[in-house]
């Protein structure tokens, strides 16, 4: 949802309005983005951003778990067609609804190509009709370094739907921000598993981490026997005890029930995701729920596809309980003055060597606070008049990267304005603001003006206002809210009351002095 620079709006209607959505899909200079198109789309799941976002609110609504006493450390769900196995997914990622995660590692089989060790992916972002999720590179590389035999391998992604399906419920579940860490693979031997589940711990360990094992279970044998069937592989599941879900699996599948190919298509993932999750401090299993395809389609009990969903989980100490993400990224993102000042250099130094040199600069920062993930936006005055904005609310990489990124986009690529030219650059002043992840809020009355930036999502229109909006217009939060909607989501004015999503963040703001000429 949140993915994409979003640009700062002066309308001649609405004079110094902030932050509009952009089509630009990367600034001028920074590398390129490569995107991940979803493939199931229409297939496994709507293609139209509503449908689906109501499909799996649906499913998550209807969802009966049991109350999880403890932290949720790794899921399993299954991965067929919405219509088949929604409701067994929505079991699965309930429990976890509202939850706020920095990576989510979703361990699911290749179905069509075969792969060694691992597959992993080459895109920075996975897309579906939701919006876009980013993906953890780092962490990618961690694992190809860490599991034997890993490696990027795009086109075992191609025509893959085992972690694609998993995506939109994160997107509806999970609070924004999370990274995503997609993992295949077809060699569901133990070894493989265990250095698979001793590298996930490895890039795990110290996160605020989800995993997710994405498989179905029996396929195709009689009703009967596929309810048979998914009842001991889900027991061996909750036990926590990888070697004994295999023996259960190829004891199942060594019995000669008639039609049964497999007992667990994702056995590997799962036992990989069960190795690691131990490793990680679970300590039960948990089921959640379970069916088969006859329990939507009868007339198919001859010929079935079982899903089961279960969480495995550890114990919640204090250190460990979740802490409010608003109240995380305030304390995350403190800077002190040193540190605006450097961020301030880096956006200046980027915006002169850009303009003069036509690339931005390659230097590195070490400091923890200018390292970490954060979004950010850059915003150019010249003579008091507004020269040039474009931000990145999502925290997707290095706090000074992503300055860097959006001070090449705000001099070059807002498209209200021509490229800033070198003679301007003693005139320009540049102020930014420092983003907290947003997080969503049930209530308008949450909204506080003036600290608040506030999001507004309908289906594929949203719109965005920084905090200093509704201050700079003197608005009330109902005018905010409906000039939000009308203005820069193109919605009804009044959508913010009528469903419509409601997001806040908030921004650490600070700019450079005014330059010695500038005339007052």
């Amino acid at each position: 949802m949140m993915a994409g620079p979003w640009i700062c709006a002066a309308l001649a209607l609405l004079p110094g309005c902030r932050a509009q959505r952009t089509d630009i899909s990367q600034a001028a200079g920074a590398p390129e983005r490569t995107v991940k198109m979803p493939w199931a789309a229409g297939k496994f799941y709507p293609a139209e951003a509503d449908a689906l976002r109501r499909a799996v609110e649906s499913y998550l609504n209807e969802a009966k778990s049991p109350r999880i006493d403890g932290r949720v450390i790794a899921l399993v769900a299954p991965h067929a067609g919405y219509r088949y196995s929604g409701r067994v997914a929505g079991t699965a990622f309930a429990p976890v609804r509202g939850a706020s995660y920095d990576l989510v590692f979703v361990v699911g089989p290749s179905h069509q190509v075969p792969v060694q060790g691992a597959a992993l992916t080459d895109a920075d972002v996975w897309r579906t009709p939701l919006g876009d999720v980013p993906v953890d590179r780092a962490a990618c590389e961690a694992l190809a370094k860490a599991w034997p035999g890993a490696a990027v391998k795009p086109e075992a992604y191609a025509r893959e739907h085992s972690i694609e399906v998993e995506v939109p419920f994160l997107q509806v579940a999970l609070k924004p921000g999370f990274k995503l860490v997609p993992v295949v693979m077809t060699d569901f031997r133990m070894a493989n598993c265990r250095a698979g589940a001793e590298a996930l711990v490895t890039v795990a360990r110290g996160r605020r981490a989800l995993l997710v094992a994405s498989s179905d279970l029996s396929h195709f044998p009689a009703y009967a026997d596929a309810r048979k069937s998914d009842k001991a592989a889900l027991d061996a599941v909750l036990t926590l005890d990888a070697a004994r879900l295999e023996k259960t699996c190829l004891a199942l599948e060594g019995e000669g029930t008639p039609g049964l190919d497999t007992a667990m298509c994702g056995r590997g993932p799962v036992q990989a995701v069960m190795l690691a999750a131990r490793e990680l401090g679970a300590e039960r299993g948990l089921l959640l729920g379970s069916a088969n395809s006859a329990d939507v389609e009868p007339a198919t009990r001859d010929r079935v596809v079982g899903y089961g969903a279960a969480a495995l989980v550890g114990p919640q100490t204090t250190e460990e309980k979740p802490m409010d993400r608003s109240q995380a990224a305030k304390d995350e993102s403190a800077l002190d003055d040193a540190q605006r000042q450097r961020l301030l250099r880096i956006a200046r130094e980027t915006v002169e060597h850009y303009v003069t040199k036509g690339k931005a600069p390659t230097s590195q920062e070490t400091d923890p606070a200018l390292t970490r993930d954060s979004g950010a936006f850059v915003t150019l005055w010249k003579n008091g008049e507004l020269r040039g904005c474009i931000g990145m609310i999502e925290a997707r990489e290095p706090l000074y990267l992503t300055v860097r990124e959006m001070a090449v986009a705000a001099a070059s690529q807002d498209h209200r304005f021509p490229p800033v030219t070198a003679a301007e650059l003693d005139q320009i002043r540049i102020e930014l603001s420092v983003l907290t992840p947003p997080r969503q809020v049930k209530d308008a009355s949450e909204i506080e003006v003036g600290k608040h930036g506030v999001i507004v999502r309908q289906g594929r229109r949203s719109g965005v206002f920084l905090p200093d909006v509704p201050v700079r217009q003197k608005w009330s939060r109902e005018e905010m809210l409906d000039n939000l909607c009308l203005y820069k989501a193109g919605l009804a004015r009044d959508a913010w009351k009528k469903g419509a999503e409601l997001y806040v963040f908030t921004a650490d703001v600070f700019e450079e002095p005014g330059p010695e000429h500038d005339e007052s």
